[in-house]
């Protein structure tokens, strides 16, 4: 539980830190929940705030760390870990691999995930082109209450036609 609060503070955080003495404290912050509390996303963040002042080596460690914790979040069950690890296989052109974390974030009902796998299989992204299993996947997307899955599966219906 006090990972999702730790989430949703960063996330409200890094969307109001506007000056670069705010960015340093709350660069200074995530580094510091990374390792403490060995959460995912925060340790993304991090790493990213690293990347916009060009601090490659540290950047990239931290990389590293948040993928190692993504991957041990999403192995715990938790969809939206699964959809940010995704996320990292995909920037690296490992297509396979994203797509591996995809179909379980999907598994654990994390909307995001069914999506981008949908894409998958609709643009034969890392496996081979499959319109009957996009639309499978917008259709869960869908019925998890997102509103993109359920616009993708009527635009993939009609042109199925």
């Amino acid at each position: 539980m006090y990972r999702l609060v730790f989430m949703l503070i960063f996330i409200v955080c890094n969307s109001f830190a506007s000056s670069e003495i705010e960015k340093k404290y709350l660069r200074k912050i995530t580094d510091e929940v990374c390792k403490s509390f060995n959460v995912g996303y925060i340790c993304l963040l991090s790493a990213r705030f690293y990347e916009e002042n060009r601090d490659k080596e540290k950047a990239n460690l931290l990389l590293k760390e948040a993928n190692t914790y993504l991957k041990n979040e999403c192995d715990g069950g938790i969809g939206i870990s699964c959809f940010l690890n995704a996320i990292s296989y995909n920037e690296k052109k490992n297509y396979v691999k994203m797509n591996e974390y995809l179909r379980k974030g999907c598994t654990l009902k994390d909307s995001l995930s069914c999506i981008n796998l949908a894409e998958s299989y609709e643009e034969g992204l890392g496996l081979r082109q499959d319109l009957d299993l996009a639309k499978e996947y917008y259709g869960k997307a869908c019925d998890l209450g997102d509103q993109e899955g359920c616009d993708k599966y009527k635009k993939l219906n009609r042109k199925k036609r």
